[in-house]
């Protein structure tokens, strides 16, 4: 029953016989901790003065007045005269130095370190009365010795928390009136010096401040004399200003709107300020967004410059869990650049059209659909991108594309919308469709059930490969024009690779190969000399035509192994692994008259006759001409040596490669009647201390050169000068890829301590941005190459030589500054290549960045001054340098 007319009734029939069991109940059930229990008499107080004290006032709860009191004579008439204003739920509450209860008036008072909950309410206090006649709680703070106001009142309901220097709530009208409140919303801070609280949470504010900065005294605000909050969803103000570190500025709103939802919002997106040599003052990126729904957004913005130009994009972004996401935006803009009359004029108009879709793995585990559009119209890039990366790129590829498998991946199907575009050259590659079918390697001779060994036919696998494409090849300008359709190639190819593999002698393995193609056109092509026009006429046959090549590839290899163990010394062992290599390939000569696939025209007036393929224009080209065959050579060299490692403790070593690769390979030409050997190529690689890689390609020749033309002539090295090859051209490379930081350097001062000392020992610190309070980071990138090759102009063997170096990474000058840096410097020229600055200060609610590009095409500088708040990103003081400097 509700304390407050359990009281009345008892008070009234039983006044000092409650009074003796309420002290009796009281002290016996007092904390443990109690150190004096003090009872008086006079205006029917009691007072508890103790360290710690939890009590609970209400229903189901354990009350002062003992429960034997609650079951006393006239229960059915107390139960009639419940008071209308009684709590309805318990009161948990607690003290840390004492808790006054005055019977009489029906009031609680607690000191020190209060805690009160109430249903949803919490409510933390140096000071609490609570008065059950007005069902109201009050608090405040206690003052210090120095007088300060220590322990405000913090109050917490629900989500809504906030401090003040006094409250007075009802708990029952859930109305409150607090004095100078600070509360969160969000990412929003509010400061009022009277503050009204409404049942339905809202609240109206006088005499207050909004801002994003969580200090008591904001480094920024807006002031008004009245605001509505409404907790999750805004804050509305009437007229105000903005101040920053106390100093009222001009700027002055008729009213304040600020978001205070949490997830997707809509609202308008804030333009920026900004000025082009070329182009006048211009405002960007300005425009709406809009939260359509759980599934979609859509964000439009707009350029506007004082010389004429304008653009239009709109970016919307769609996600449905477990099943797909992506995006779709398009853009277009109409530039002027420069004044009319002047060399540089140039009037155009651009496009951009980009879409991503991609599916959740986990919605069709055995087929997907995937898309990756980018299309780039006119000059859009040049002027009208927001990202400086895209000045850089010059191609895009864009595809859509379905794949589908079936039976475990042994067939698969995957059908291809392409498109390649070319900014710099305007060249496009449309490829609409491309559908690819085909068939997993599958042993047709082989038995379901194995019985004892393979045989040499079981080894016999066969793939198949479908593949069809429908490709044209033209400029961005003129692609959507109806003359295109002509110049469109489609064809069909069938891929059959037949292979085997077998042992040879136990230790060698054989694998032979035959590669069967067949090309299905629609078209071809017939060539005739015009006599009139003295030029070749080609035509266009419509008709279908098939042709089919193969080849054949057979290739034996084997390994030796080599390993040479040592008994003492840190080295173990060292391995020398070698793989020979024997092959042979054969193709037949497919432009014999047999095969059909070739044909004979003349070439000029005098009668010079030529052959050509019927198919050179198709998709997929002809087949070859001439005889083809060669025996290739080829010996690769492995080296690596095992040491001890007191890391590895399992084994106790570790290999070290010392050489990765080193190949040298050649070939054989059957078909040619002289210089039948190819170049000798030497190719090696290898890494030192996991940071340094070193890299060699020669090519050599047997053959002498031939000092008129710089070509080879058909008389070995040895004959002409004594020497068994001729070094044609090498390339040697070194790169070093190194990154530091100063955990690394705090690892190896760590490590390098003195036995029984600690860091603290090292005191004194001559690098400042090596202590751990200035973390650094510093990555290089080195690269030298040498080449040596002859020289067809001048006739010598010359020298080229190119050595750069990239250096990126940053610095805290302090917890809240920090610095980056990216450059480059080419040695050979003696110019710095490509260098970028980043500067970043945290403000604590706001931040400024500012880069500089000092060199190259994207050279210019951008400063950035805004507020932290991600609601309030577009409030924000921006400059960015004359884009002159771009070309604009």
């Amino acid at each position: 029953m509700p304390l407050s007319n359990l009281l009345t009734i008892l008070l009234t029939k039983y006044k000092f016989t409650i009074l003796l069991i309420v002290g009796f109940v009281i002290s016996t059930n007092i904390h443990s901790q109690v150190t004096d229990v003090n009872y008086r008499n006079d205006s029917l107080n009691i007072i508890h003065q103790i360290d710690s004290t939890n009590k609970t006032i209400g229903n189901d709860s354990t009350n002062f007045i003992d429960d034997s009191i609650a079951q006393a004579k006239k229960t059915d008439s107390i139960r009639k005269s419940v008071s209308p204003n009684a709590i309805s739920s318990k009161i948990d509450y607690k003290a840390k130095d004492s808790i006054i209860f005055k019977l009489k008036e029906k009031k609680i008072y607690l000191y020190n370190e209060v805690e009160i909950t109430y249903e949803t309410i919490n409510l933390k206090a140096g000071y609490v009365e609570i008065d059950f006649n007005k069902n109201t709680i009050y608090a405040t703070g206690i003052l210090d010795s120095n007088g300060e106001l220590q322990q405000k009142p913090l109050f917490t309901e629900s989500s809504q928390t906030f401090t003040s220097t006094s409250m007075l709530y009802n708990y029952t009208t859930k109305k409150g009136l607090i004095k100078d409140i600070f509360t969160n919303e969000g990412e929003s801070y509010i400061h009022g010096k009277t503050v009204k609280k409404l049942p339905d949470n809202t609240t109206n504010i006088k005499d207050g401040k909004y801002t994003t900065c969580d200090d008591e005294c904001p480094h920024y605000e807006m002031k008004f004399l009245k605001a509505k909050v409404v907790p999750d969803d805004k804050i509305v103000t009437g007229p105000a200003y903005f101040v920053v570190e106390n100093v009222p500025t001009p700027l002055i709103v008729p009213f304040g709107f600020f978001p205070n939802r949490k997830g997707r919002m809509s609202g308008v997106l804030i333009p920026e300020y900004s000025e082009y040599a070329k182009r006048g003052f211009c405002l960007q990126n300005g425009g709406y967004y809009w939260g359509i729904n759980d599934y979609v957004d859509l964000a439009v913005r707009g350029d506007i410059f004082t010389r004429g130009s304008w653009a239009l994009r709109a970016l919307s972004n769609y996600k449905k869990l477990y099943n797909y996401s992506g995006s779709v935006e398009i853009g277009y803009a109409y530039n002027i650049i420069g004044e009319e009359g002047m060399s540089d004029y140039d009037k155009n108009q651009s496009y951009k059209f980009a879409w991503k879709f991609i599916q959740d793995p986990k919605a069709r585990p055995s087929s997907s659909f995937t898309a990756d559009v980018c299309v780039i119209g006119g000059k859009y890039n040049r002027y009208n991108s927001t990202d400086l990366n895209n000045f850089l790129t010059t191609q895009y590829n864009s595809s859509v594309a379905y794949q589908k498998s079936w039976s475990q991946g042994k067939y698969n199907l995957s059908a291809n919308l392409g498109y390649i575009q070319n900014t710099q050259t305007h060249e496009v590659q449309l490829k609409f469709p491309e559908v690819n079918f085909s068939i997993s390697r599958f042993y047709p001779f082989r038995s379901k059930k194995k019985v004892g060994a393979l045989k040499w036919y079981d080894n016999i696998s066969i793939t198949y490969t479908f593949n069809a494409q429908n490709t044209l090849n033209t400029l961005d300008s003129i692609l959507w024009r109806k003359e295109n359709l002509n110049n469109l190639k489609n064809g069909i190819m069938h891929t059959i690779p037949i292979s085997s593999s077998i042992k040879v002698m136990k230790y060698f393995n054989l694998t032979n190969t035959i590669n069967i193609r067949e090309r299905w056109y629609l078209k071809t092509i017939n060539k005739n000399w015009n006599s009139e026009s003295r030029l070749i006429a080609t035509d266009t046959i419509e008709n279908f035509k098939a042709e089919t090549d193969f080849d054949y590839n057979a290739s034996l290899t084997t390994k030796l192994y080599g390993m040479y163990q040592f008994k003492k010394g840190a080295l173990k062992a060292i391995r020398h692994v070698l793989t020979p290599n024997i092959g042979f390939t054969y193709r037949p000569n497919f432009g014999d008259k047999f095969w059909g696939y070739y044909k004979d025209y003349q070439l000029d007036s005098l009668g010079h006759e030529g052959q050509y393929s019927i198919f050179e224009q198709g998709v997929y080209g002809g087949p070859a001409y001439g005889t083809s065959g060669s025996v290739n050579l080829s010996l690769g060299n492995n080296l690596e040596m095992k040491v001890r490692s007191k890391k590895d403790t399992v084994t106790g070593t570790k290999k070290v490669n010392l050489i990765d690769n080193l190949s040298i390979s050649t070939n054989y030409d059957i078909a040619k009647d002289s210089l039948n050997w190819n170049f000798i190529y030497l190719n090696g690689h290898t890494r030192l201390f996991q940071n340094i890689d070193i890299s060699f390609t020669g090519a050599f020749d047997i053959y002498a050169m031939d000092s008129a033309t710089g070509g080879r002539k058909n008389k070995y090295e040895w004959d002409v000068n004594k020497k068994l090859l001729r070094t044609d051209n090498t390339q040697w490379q070194f790169t070093v890829n190194y990154s530091l930081n100063s955990d690394d350097i705090g690892k190896k001062r760590k490590k390098n301590l003195p036995a029984g000392s600690s860091e603290a020992d090292l005191s004194f610190e001559p690098n400042p941005f090596i202590s751990p309070e200035h973390p650094w980071n510093l990555n290089i990138y080195y690269t030298l190459a040498i080449y040596n090759k002859f020289n067809q102009t001048t006739k010598v063997f010359g020298q080229d030589v190119v050595q750069t170096i990239n250096l990126n990474g940053g610095f805290n000058v302090t917890k809240k500054m920090k610095f980056s840096y990216t450059v480059g410097y080419d040695f050979l020229n003696n110019q710095i290549s490509n260098a970028k600055i980043d500067f970043y200060r945290d403000l604590h609610c706001w931040e400024m960045l500012l880069w500089w590009i000092p060199i190259g095409y994207l050279q210019g500088y951008g400063f950035t001054l805004r507020l932290k708040a991600s609601f309030l990103q577009d409030l924000k003081l921006e400059k960015k340098s004359d884009r002159n400097m771009f070309g604009q």
